[in-house]
């Protein structure tokens, strides 16, 4: 996953390699609790998230394309990539990509413990 990253923001979906169906509902509480845990009710919103791109890289290493499928193992070493002295070095340096920062970490850690992959897409904003 080493390829030229777009700018703009990602939207990350989590999806259980074993269930084509959607996620099990363990994986969907545990994105409710997380949520609730740094007072975004509606970041993970049915597993996703949307992220901008370079924080995306710089806090995990991905470099992913549209429709490239990151699996469980990678997410893990992204997770363990993403702790918290990292996150707060990140966020230090760039403060307007704190919120992108924190919430990556959590959606990541929280993949990982569920043992999701992610599909990665480029998140379109509609302009009003």
């Amino acid at each position: 996953m080493a390829r030229k990253q777009p700018d703009g923001l990602w939207r990350l979906q989590a999806l259980d390699p074993e269930s084509p169906e959607g996620l099990p509902e363990s994986a969907t509480s545990a994105f409710t609790a997380a949520a609730g845990q740094i007072g975004t009710d509606d970041v993970f919103y049915g597993g996703a998230l949307v992220v901008d791109a370079a924080a995306l890289s710089e806090l995990t290493g991905f470099n992913p394309s549209v429709g490239d499928t990151i699996p469980p193992s990678s997410v893990k070493r992204g997770a363990e990539a993403a702790g918290a002295d990292r996150v707060k070095a990140l966020a230090n340096r760039q403060p307007h990509l704190r919120a992108h920062y924190a919430a990556l970490g959590v959606f990541l850690r929280v993949c990982a413990a569920q043992r999701l992959a992610i599909i990665p897409g480029a998140h379109a904003v509609r302009k009003r």
